[in-house]
């Protein structure tokens, strides 16, 4: 040892109390470690806000309330009354309050982290190798998308949590055989699937851990071994994982389907080459916008291939100087298999390859990868077939210490460059969050409720396909008390791309024949019917507009051939806004009693944001 480090070493060794066991100083530094993740992510959520799924969370909180039926209703294809549960409390504090999400995220995260040191220390003891373990999860990019979209950290980081002390609580129960550790592992369960149908994952590495360490011999001997020492355990598993997929397959539509050839292609190797293998070393360094602020992995190709080069030496020296380790890959094939199966049968048949250049799609794998990458350097206590030393190693050569330094040094920077390049879209005024502040700030300042007219705010706000969620009624749901959105009204407002507010207009589509060749225009002394000269037929988001000059204020009556409307007006000239249902061939207007109107233009079209 140099100089330099044996007085480093001597200087921090006299910083430990005497009589501090190792276990101890591995605790408190694992300690310092979470504390000081929890810190960075704390700073990355502090300054990101809400994003698409969010809002509609907070939409149906605040259009529906808080109810039982609410909480176990699916979303987007999942059962997850626990993050029902923790998004009703954001809620519950009314307008949009970000920081009561950023306290969850956060909150969620501190648990993950304290559960994967419960499970490095229930697993392989007190011993140093479990910081860099620890350490490497502290930092994995994988987990970084679950902590800046709180609709994601609500199903992401329970299961993470529910991982780690699952596979504690079942390797406490293969080592006593004491049944009450398997109650404890299901008690886990159970909390997962409250919070994310990947959860039907652990059972299956639960298995696959046990017939691995646990147990030995051939093939048959391996799995029938198990079988019967632990039925207990597999019981408990089974029960609780056939209750949950009956629920499942009760209350939600299936989006799942066989994929076609075209439709994967490029998946995998995305998801391993692109996403999984760089996020291993710290990468991938470089990330793409997608739909801003979410982003997709982006390394350029000679970081890929450095990265694949990387995990492929440090996976061959493992191999080669330590027997049944090779094992311990099996775990993250299992995963990565289950996310590669679900996204090709749902996600991948929208948006290809593109989906697996999402970590959030395989942040569950990080757990994964610190169970397997711990057990195949370490060796797991009470294991029937744990990893160990080979004598003699296929590979006699040992790294010069600065090797592992340096390489532990570059994942931390590299790691650190990932996740701040990741975190700074979401710090800005990206789309969506621009929106609707400027939109909540305008509301605010209006003296008197505005009519908002309730058409589809611009995609990269919200997509289309989140209808009726992309509307103000229920993207803006929340601050509901500052706006109205009426289906008929004078004069109404409508948010332009900006989220300011403009006047209604609707420049062009089928007109119908007002001209009379007076300066009127067509009179209106009573009910009158108004002829279009060809159907306006119905399409989403349709609106009638009635310009006309009114003689007197008065309640005036809209008929179409599937509706009545009825709504006030005011003397002078004016536009009156519909929002109708089905085609049009004519309308029926009816002005105030005593009251006449001069129609100049009456037009079904799109409604756009005029100019002030």
């Amino acid at each position: 040892m140099s100089t330099l480090a044996a007085d480093t070493s001597r200087a921090i060794r006299s910083l430990i109390p005497a009589g501090t066991t190792r276990g101890q100083v591995v605790t408190a530094v694992a300690v310092a470690m979470i504390l000081a993740q929890v810190a960075l992510r704390a700073w990355a959520t502090a300054g990101g806000w809400f994003y698409t799924d969010d809002f509609i969370f907070l939409s149906d909180l605040a259009r529906d309330g808080f109810s039982l039926e609410h909480v176990l209703a699916p979303h987007d294809a999942q059962v997850m009354p626990l993050g029902l549960l923790l998004a009703a409390a954001v809620g519950s504090a009314g307008g949009f309050a970000w920081e009561w999400a950023a306290v969850e995220i956060v909150a969620l995260q501190a648990a993950a982290s304290v559960s994967c040191l419960v499970m490095l220390r229930t697993l392989f003891g007190p011993r140093p190798g479990i910081l860099l373990a620890l350490g490497w999860y502290l930092t994995s990019t994988l987990v970084v998308p679950s902590t800046m979209w709180w609709a994601v950290a609500l199903n992401q980081l329970p299961l993470q949590i529910v991982l780690f002390l699952a596979v504690s609580a079942h390797v406490v129960y293969l080592r006593t055989r004491r049944v009450r550790y398997a109650v404890a592992t299901t008690a886990v369960l159970v909390v997962g699937y409250l919070a994310y149908a990947k959860t039907a994952v652990v059972p299956l590495l639960l298995a696959l851990l046990t017939v691995l360490w646990f147990s030995s011999g051939g093939p048959r001997r391996r799995i029938l071994g198990p079988l019967r020492r632990f039925w207990p355990a597999w019981l408990l598993y089974g029960a609780v994982t056939a209750v949950y997929a009956a629920v499942y397959v009760a209350v939600v539509e299936s989006i799942n389907r066989l994929p076609g050839r075209s439709e994967i292609d490029g998946l995998l190797d995305a998801m391993v080459r692109e996403t999984v293998v760089p996020s291993l070393v710290g990468g991938p360094w470089r990330w793409q916008v997608f739909n801003d602020p979410l982003q997709v992995a982006a390394p350029q190709g000679w970081a890929a291939a450095a990265a694949a080069v990387a995990v492929i030496l440090a996976l061959a020296y493992v191999l080669l100087t330590r027997s049944r380790a090779a094992r311990s890959l099996l775990l993250c094939v299992l995963s990565l298999a289950a996310s590669f199966a679900l996204l090709a049968t749902s996600r991948a048949q929208g948006l290809g390859a593109l989906v697996g250049l999402e970590p959030r799609y395989v942040s569950d794998l990080a757990p994964v990868v610190v169970l397997a990458g711990a057990a195949m350097c370490m060796p797991v206590l009470g294991a029937i077939e744990p990893s160990r030393r080979r004598e003699p190693p296929l590979l006699a050569w040992t790294p010069p210490r600065w090797v592992p330094v340096a390489a532990c040094a570059a994942l931390v920077v590299g790691a650190a460059v990932s996740t701040v390049t990741y975190v700074a879209p979401w710090h800005r005024d990206y789309p969506t969050r621009a929106f609707v502040e400027q939109a909540v700030e305008e509301l605010a300042d209006q003296p008197i409720v505005p009519a908002l007219a309730d058409v589809s705010v611009p995609d990269d706000v919200m997509w289309s396909n989140t209808y009726p969620y992309n509307t103000p009624s229920h993207l803006l749901a929340p601050v509901d008390d500052l706006f109205t959105t009426p289906r008929i009204g004078e004069d109404l407002q409508v948010l332009n791309e900006l989220g300011e507010l403009a006047p209604a207009w609707v420049p062009e589509g089928v007109d119908a024949v007002t001209d009379t060749g007076s300066e009127c225009g067509t009179l209106v002394e009573g009910p009158t019917e108004i002829a279009f000269p060809t159907t306006a037929y119905d399409y989403p988001e349709q609106w009638l507009a009635i310009s006309y000059l009114a003689f007197g204020p008065g309640t005036v009556t809209v008929e179409t051939p599937r509706e009545s409307f009825e709504a006030a007006a005011r003397k002078g000239a004016h536009t009156m806004y519909v929002d109708t249902v089905g085609n049009l061939d004519a309308i029926t207007l009816t002005p105030p009693e005593g009251v006449r109107m001069c129609v100049s233009r009456v037009v079904v079209g799109d409604l756009l944001a005029g100019f002030s």
